[in-house]
């Protein structure tokens, strides 16, 4: 059957989870009577070359451009190739893997061919992609394919590649895109494919807010924009519809990859950060044009997670929110640990009490994102999170605690940042490997767009140009890639040997090599089974600690009278002179020299730190829950090693 509008989600992104974007505008364009075909090519293509392969792509760092270059030579023939400048980036690229790459690139073309005849067999009127990170040239490969095929076929590209100056750049460099959307289409995008499809006169010098054509003289923008590209904005999330996901489901079915894939559902709930409307962190570019937060009332959230499981048969929900909502906490998460049903992530502020952590897992969010980023006060400073070290330390000790796994990176390099921040951390941190790890290698903080880095580089002394990765994908001069890119480097960088494809930090100085070597030692601890312990037990007339962390001066120590006093009421971080004042209330004790020896025994037995000038107790109470496994991601799971063992079996018969 003849489909009216053909929605395609292109490579390169996730295979466990549905596209959020896809799923709520084939809601929006049905609503209006058409046939519409979400079109998981993602799915088709990863069969094609192989899921462990398109899963290694789609893992490499964004910044790469990996997954766009296999399609740079698809979506731009006549660019001449240049494989060895652009293989020359990486430091450990081997002949084998340059050799896959070359062939999937291959594959690539062939893809787009077959795929863009398919949908071109089936006379749409529309087709768009959804661009985000690494589906830019894949998409524009597969809308310039169909052109040339039926050039009445209208195209359009959204999604968070086309925001602001990118999507106009990518209406004017791009003759075979004839829409560009730009921002949050919810109350525009319906009526607008309408008029498309009743073939009615479009005004081109006045297009909805977010449309984006060459063939339109002005912008549409708001008043009091019209310096800027247009970028369109939903103020009421009641507008929001909840989303079909019917294609992703039975794609895999149809392609027979179910069987590897353990999929997750997405859901959203808010946009914006409220933190980033107070305090705008330095490296972030998420949220295009507005860090305005708002979120979805708490019947619309808890309904739609209720009605998606239902009709899916998925528990699990990657929740795409920048932030959790904190109204939240007082009325989704009491709801759902009425009658706990899912598994859910969410990302989170790092300022996380015990009270908290404790409704978080209560209520099923089990994986979450607090945006740690680092552990020393100045550091967390110069990126303005609105975090103290202690506080980030809290959060992981209580996620430990209530069983909930956390996602985080040790960020480093950040514009200006001093050696001695990292020798003070190194001094501390073998105290808190019995906590979930970091992310096991330094992360160097990027560059993105719309980020106070890139807004404001005279700020941090930084000049910046995209990444090297670009020049090798598209064929355009550099202004113009400047206006497209999303990922930037301070200018005059090396320009050879930058990536490594195994994660692999490269420390700028020893200060970095020490904490890296000492993140290493914690990250391993966890892989090989030995998980670190300081955990405790409070009977009252004492606390039992078992410690089995490699700095543990005893494998179990008994604190009672004042030790355990004190124990307790620095179980969340207290500033020392609070502390000695609630011993003096409580009447517990006003000896100041008892009390020093005391935090002195304490310390020595490496059962409490002083950071952030306050006080905390490192145990953390007798785990109520295990932590979830890989396997119980809310955004799905690949099962590579069944792939694996299916292909080891294969080979010998």
């Amino acid at each position: 059957m003849d489909k009216d509008i053909y929605l395609v989600c292109m490579p390169y992104t996730s295979l466990t989870i549905p596209s959020m974007a896809m799923g709520v505008l084939e809601t929006y364009i049905t609503e209006y009577g058409y046939n519409v075909e979400s079109l998981y090519a993602n799915l088709v293509f990863a069969k094609q070359i192989g899921l462990i392969e398109y899963n290694f792509i789609d893992n490499t760092f964004n910044d790469y451009l990996i997954g766009e270059w296999t399609f740079s030579k698809a979506a731009f023939p006549d660019k001449p190739a240049d494989d060895d400048g652009f293989f020359a980036l990486f430091t450990d690229l081997s002949d084998e893997n340059k050799q896959k790459l070359l062939t999937i690139r291959e594959t690539a073309e062939r893809y787009i061919d077959s795929l863009a005849n398919e949908i071109v067999s089936n006379s749409p009127k529309i087709v768009g992609c959804t661009s985000t990170f690494q589906q830019n040239c894949a998409s524009l490969a597969l809308l310039r394919k169909i052109k040339s095929l039926d050039s009445s076929i209208i195209t359009l590209m959204g999604g968070a590649n086309c925001e602001g100056i990118m999507g106009q750049t990518i209406s004017e460099s791009f003759s075979w895109v004839d829409y560009v959307f730009s921002g949050e289409c919810d109350d525009v995008i319906g009526p607008f494919i309408d008029k498309l499809m009743k073939n009615e006169p479009i005004n081109y010098q006045n297009l909805p807010n977010g449309f984006i054509s060459q063939k339109h003289k002005s912008l549409a923008v708001d008043a009091g924009q019209t310096q800027k590209p247009p970028r369109a904005y939903i103020s009421d999330m009641r507008k929001v519809g909840e989303p079909i996901f019917d294609s992703y489901f039975q794609s895999l079915e149809s392609l027979k990859i179910g069987q590897y894939i353990s999929p997750g559902l997405v859901a959203e709930t808010s946009r914006g950060c409220w933190w980033g409307a107070k305090q705008h962190c330095t490296f972030c570019g998420l949220n295009g044009g507005t860090m305005d937060h708002r979120s979805k009332t708490p019947e619309a959230a808890l309904s739609e997670f209720k009605n998606l499981s239902s009709k899916y048969n998925v528990d699990k929900f990657l929740i795409v929110d920048n932030i959790l909502p904190i109204e939240y906490m007082k009325t989704v998460l009491p709801t759902l640990a009425e009658d706990p049903a899912y598994n859910l992530f969410y990302e989170t502020k790092a300022n996380l009490k015990q009270h908290h952590v404790k409704s978080l897992a209560e209520a099923g969010i089990k994986w979450i994102q607090p945006g740690i980023e680092g552990l020393h006060d100045d550091f967390l400073k110069a990126i303005k999170k609105g975090t103290t070290a202690i506080q980030n330390l809290a959060a992981l000790k209580w996620c430990r605690s209530y069983g909930v796994r956390v996602t985080w990176n040790l960020l480093c390099e950040a514009p200006n940042e001093q050696a001695f921040w990292y020798d003070e951390m190194a001094e501390w941190l073998p105290l808190v490997t019995h906590y979930h790890p970091p992310f096991d290698q330094m992360a160097k903080i990027c560059y993105h767009r719309f980020s106070p880095y890139f807004n404001t580089p005279e700020k941090f002394g930084l000049t910046l140009e995209p990444t090297k990765s670009y020049q090798y994908i598209y064929p355009l001069d550099k202004q113009v890639v400047y206006n497209l890119a999303y990922f930037f480097i301070q200018a005059n960088d090396k320009e050879t040997g930058i990536y490594t494809l195994n994660f692999t930090f490269k420390p700028a100085t020893n200060s970095h090599a020490k904490v890296q070597s000492l993140l290493n030692n914690w990250s391993d601890s966890w892989l090989n089974g030995t998980i670190p312990m300081c955990c405790m037990t409070d009977h009252g007339n004492n606390i039992i600690i078992f410690d089995t962390r490699q700095v543990a001066t005893a494998f179990s120590h008994t604190l009672a009278g004042l030790t355990a006093d004190i124990y307790r009421l620095c179980a969340e971080p207290l500033p020392k002179d609070r502390l000695i004042k609630k011993l003096d209330e409580q009447q517990i004790s006003n000896n100041t020299q008892q009390i020093e020896d005391t935090l002195h025994w304490l310390t020595e037995n490496h059962l409490i730190i002083h950071l952030s000038k306050c006080v905390m107790a490192l145990a953390f109470p007798l785990a109520q829950a295990e932590m979830p496994s890989n396997e119980d991601s809310p955004g799905g799971n690949l099962n590579i090693e069944k792939i694996v063992n299916e292909m080891a079996s294969s080979h010998v018969s």
